[in-house]
């Protein structure tokens, strides 16, 4: 549930360019949810990917006891493409939970965005994840759709960004989750980033509260 496609590269070899990241986090929200107890944890990436736009990758994380897993894995393939002013990307998620008896929470979905920039501000227009319905998400399936913009002030290492969520399905009813980050980027394999994080949800694991990430970059 942490993999995202990673922005900066660290090295090339032909057409070939793979990112590796390690961080820590003082809260695993996921769409808003925290899956760590709000509890800090450890996370790590590593990407592969092509000048043609494929890309691949692998992701975990520690977390809080889920169905008697406390670390999951997460690979993704994609596939990224620009045309007329706008970025388009398409993909596979799977969601795996070591430990957990029979696999049986482990899941899959696709996704697909839309973004632009419009002056600026990188604006991700709609990004949309649907999973169908399947055993690791109790027989449902499920749809998660963000909007949401970016805007690095100039000359210096910050960025401001903003997103919105919406979940309907396995993990969420209705769900509304948004949130305000700052990221602080002083050197290229360095950054730092504190985040507000909320949902329209009762509870203290989708309660609002600060997320704050260091994050390592090779």
């Amino acid at each position: 549930m942490l993999a995202e496609p990673a922005a900066p590269v660290a090295a090339e070899v032909d057409s070939w360019s793979w990112t590796a990241t390690a961080a820590l986090v003082s809260d695993y929200r996921y769409r808003g949810t925290s899956f760590s107890d709000r509890d800090p944890v450890v996370q790590g990436a590593l990407q592969l990917a092509h000048r043609s736009g494929v890309y691949a990758g692998v992701g975990t994380t520690t977390l809080a006891s889920y169905g008697g897993s406390n670390v999951e894995v997460d690979v993704f393939a994609g596939y990224g493409t620009e045309a007329a002013g706008f970025t388009f990307d398409i993909g596979y998620l799977g969601f795996l939970f070591v430990g957990s008896p029979g696999q049986s929470l482990n899941s899959h979905e696709v996704y697909g965005s839309v973004s632009r920039t419009i002056g600026p501000v990188d604006v991700t227009l709609l990004s949309i994840n649907y999973a169908p319905a399947q055993n690791g998400l109790g027989g449902q399936d499920g749809v998660y759709a963000t909007t949401g913009a970016a805007y690095s002030l100039p000359g210096l290492p910050l960025t401001v960004s903003a997103k919105l969520g919406f979940e309907d399905g396995a993990f969420g009813t209705n769900k509304v989750d948004w949130s305000l980050a700052l990221d602080y980027a002083p050197l290229p394999y360095l950054s730092a980033k504190i985040e507000y994080v909320d949902t329209n949800k009762p509870g203290r694991l989708v309660g609002a509260g600060p997320v704050a990430t260091l994050r390592l970059t090779f």
